[in-house]
């Protein structure tokens, strides 16, 4: 299994198949693609802390919401620049099954993570 692979799936297991982002009036509800917090263009990888369950492809539902409002990504922890520190040290806002929360994510694991 690539990593790629692998990553997606701890991905999947963590959303439980549900956006992890569900952003009012635009969420599709289930996770169909992921969303790299830190782009693979800025040395970004495939570790769970730096992937969310997202909606849409990158033009529709979250994916594409996240896409098009940087300041918004930013301020929730859903997208990080170059500087913002790694992502297993940046808090970032998910929906749960029950419940919305900030969280710390494991740099490795997929159900790790710190409730703030």
């Amino acid at each position: 299994m690539s990593l790629e692979s692998a990553a997606r799936e701890m991905v999947a297991r963590r959303s439980g198949g549900d956006c992890e982002v569900a952003i009012v009036g635009v969420c599709q509800g289930a996770a169909t693609g992921v969303h790299h917090r830190r782009k693979r263009s800025q040395g970004g990888g495939w570790g769970p802390a730096n992937l969310l369950g997202v909606c849409g492809s990158g033009t529709t539902g979250c994916h594409g919401w996240l896409e098009a409002n940087p300041k918004a990504r930013r301020d929730r922890g859903w997208w990080l620049f170059t500087g913002d520190g790694e992502p297993f040290t940046v808090a970032l806002f998910l929906r749960g099954h029950t419940y919305t929360r900030w969280y710390l994510l494991h740099p490795s694991l997929p159900f790790a993570g710190v409730v703030l």
